[in-house]
């Protein structure tokens, strides 16, 4: 750890130069008390990460932070839950009840005369009329894009490609 900052709002973010990470902690009605962990912590301690992602009922872990990104649970039981009502770009992931059945969308927004974006509440909605029951939100914004056979098939509110520290990839066995 090279910094420590208390105070930072959850829901506003950190801005920061991009290298290393920025751990928020705030208290959890389970008990388990993120904040008071993070105020034992010292400058050059080393800490480790493991993250448990609840889809519904399942908890999974992702000990290699493979959906470092996710925000929050948009569909819950095939109903919108969360909302936040602003139009962004969005990128979200949907699941079928069986869970054989995996839904990626990509909305394009901040874009006149082309696409404003979804709420969260409507990004929820349309993973439902996919045929998704559980679905969750990830980072949006200008790092929303999908690429498919090496083709860009939206287009990214930044105008281009962001780097970013994380995605979603697909393949498939031949």
């Amino acid at each position: 750890m090279t910094a420590i900052e208390e105070d930072v709002p959850p829901s506003g973010g950190k801005n920061f130069n991009g290298e290393g990470a920025i751990l928020v902690g705030n208290g959890t009605s389970t008990g388990n008390n993120s904040k008071t962990f993070l105020s034992n912590l010292r400058i050059g301690d080393k800490v480790g990460i493991t993250m448990h992602v609840g889809l519904g009922s399942a908890i999974f872990s992702d000990k290699h932070l493979h959906v470092i990104g996710y925000q929050t649970l948009i569909l819950e039981n095939g109903r919108p839950k969360n909302t936040w009502n602003e139009a962004h770009p969005r990128t979200a992931v949907g699941f079928s009840a069986s869970g054989k059945k995996v839904y990626i969308l990509v909305v394009d927004g901040r874009q006149a005369n082309y696409s404003a974006g979804s709420t969260t509440g409507q990004l929820g909605e349309i993973l439902k009329a996919l045929g998704a029951t559980t679905g969750i939100n990830f980072d949006g914004g200008g790092s929303c894009s999908i690429t498919v056979k090496g083709k860009m098939e939206n287009r990214p509110s930044d105008g281009l490609e962001r780097a970013v520290a994380n995605g979603i990839v697909v393949t498939t066995k031949k």
